[in-house]
């Protein structure tokens, strides 16, 4: 959810245009210059956050697409959603913390949670 899922709906988007997609790639009337974090409700194992999120990610496993550890300390086993979350960002800060999300410490950044719990 967030940033990371509109990348991908672009990315279908403009593939299915075939070759006039590449027209759409620079910026185009109606398409926002920054993505906008959204609102949320998170409850997981019952206690809720609540905030504008840039990106929530969950899975059971350290890597996402692209070698990214956005859930640097989950454990395929231990039976265990390793949820992060990343709060509005600016787009400056988006770039200074990609080295953190290949080398797993994107959860040192104070706008980033990283949580664990059997729901979500």
């Amino acid at each position: 959810m967030g940033f990371d899922a509109e990348v991908v709906r672009k990315t279908i988007l403009i593939s299915n245009m075939g070759r006039a997609g590449s027209l759409f790639t620079s910026k185009s009337p109606g398409q926002p210059d920054w993505y906008h974090a959204q609102n949320v409700v998170i409850d997981v194992d019952g206690k809720q956050r609540t905030g504008s999120i840039f990106s929530l990610s969950v899975g059971i496993c350290k890597f996402t697409g692209g070698g990214m550890m956005q859930a640097p300390d989950a454990l395929p086993n231990d039976g265990l959603l390793d949820i992060t979350i990343i709060r509005s960002i600016s787009r400056l800060e988006v770039l200074r913390n990609i080295p953190r999300l290949f080398n797993g410490t994107i959860g040192k950044n104070p706008k980033v949670e990283l949580l664990q719990g059997k729901s979500s």
